[in-house]
């Protein structure tokens, strides 16, 4: 007598495992796809734009300046890596009384430590901190000023907020550096400092 139970069992069973077999293959294949997106793009480019406040004694010789600026990252992985920026700023100067204009040029190397960026197809939060230094150089329209250029340090923290491809980039930086006074009978150099805020759209090619 042919067990017609036994047999309907036996096929649901094996039904019941190839289609365990096709989902269990199903979910390597995405779980590949989406390792792939994950993996960070090497290139970052951004340009921002915001504000340069000088502190402590600095701001007896200078007034809160409009700053431009634009930043390439290079990634070693998902975690370090290399930036060069470079900023613009022209703080309307205290030392004269006329033809206070100055141009504050600054470019730096470093290097950033943040956050996975996360699933390229989906939004992410990545913080940032980032070390460096490079060259300031100060350009003054008054011609009784004399320009310097000097070296500088760098501190800055910050966030990405990442959307596919593009970023919004929040940023605050504490810059030091060694400051020399520009009239004729002030040529002592001191320790200064200034913070730069700004907010800029980044892109991974």
């Amino acid at each position: 007598m042919i067990d017609l139970n036994g047999s309907l069992t036996r096929t649901r069973f094996h039904t019941a495992v190839a289609i365990a077999a096709l989902a269990a293959a199903s979910a390597v294949k995405l779980s590949a796809q989406e390792d792939e997106t994950v993996t960070p793009p090497r290139f970052t480019i951004a340009t921002y734009a915001g504000a340069s406040l000088p502190t402590g004694d600095l701001k007896n010789s200078f007034d809160t300046g409009f700053l431009l600026g634009a930043q390439g990252n290079y990634d070693f992985n998902k975690h370090l890596g290399m930036l060069a920026s470079f900023d613009w700023t022209n703080p309307d100067n205290k030392l004269v009384p006329a033809d206070t204009r100055t141009n504050v040029y600054q470019g730096d190397v470093g290097l950033e430590l943040g956050g996975a960026r996360g699933n390229m197809k989906k939004w992410a939060m990545r913080p940032f901190l980032d070390l460096g230094g490079g060259v300031r150089s100060y350009s003054y329209s008054a011609p009784n000023l004399n320009g310097h250029t000097t070296g500088e340090g760098f501190a800055g923290i910050g966030t990405d907020v990442n959307i596919g491809r593009s970023a919004i980039r929040l940023a605050a930086k504490d810059n030091f550096f060694s400051y020399e006074m520009p009239t004729v009978d002030g040529s002592t150099k001191a320790n200064r400092n200034d913070v730069s805020l700004s907010i800029g759209f980044g892109f991974h090619p």
